[in-house]
């Protein structure tokens, strides 16, 4: 897929949202001769909860972290495949809460914001 369309299929799950939100900012750099993109960005929900999110595609791969985070910005969880943590079973893709670390599947930004929203709408 190209980096452009995926970022603006990224674009376009935030606005599905969009009536959870009271804030966005998001940041989106591509660079086509090195066929790399970079988009970063944080949300700020209803609850006053935040998604720090950020996303580097490259010919390497996809790197990605996710961090989501109560109202006064502890840790709720944050999803990442930074390469540590070699013991899990789904290295290097990972789950940090405040109970530890755990094993997760490769995250996308849609599965992370289909998670907040059924948060959310317990709460609402």
């Amino acid at each position: 897929m190209n980096i452009v369309t995926y970022f603006y299929q990224i674009k376009q799950q935030i606005e599905k949202i969009n009536w959870l939100l009271i804030q966005k900012s998001i940041s989106i750099h591509t660079d086509d001769i090195a066929n790399t993109g970079f988009i970063e960005g944080i949300l700020s929900f209803i609850d006053y909860s935040l998604l720090d999110f950020s996303v580097i595609i490259s010919p390497k791969g996809v790197k990605y972290r996710f961090q989501y985070m109560n109202k006064e910005k502890f840790l709720i969880c944050r999803w990442d495949n930074a390469p540590h943590h070699g013991e899990l079973k789904t290295f290097p893709h990972h789950l940090h809460t405040p109970n530890g670390i755990f094993e997760s599947k490769s995250m996308e930004l849609k599965d992370v914001l289909q998670k907040i929203e059924e948060l959310i709408a317990k709460t609402f």
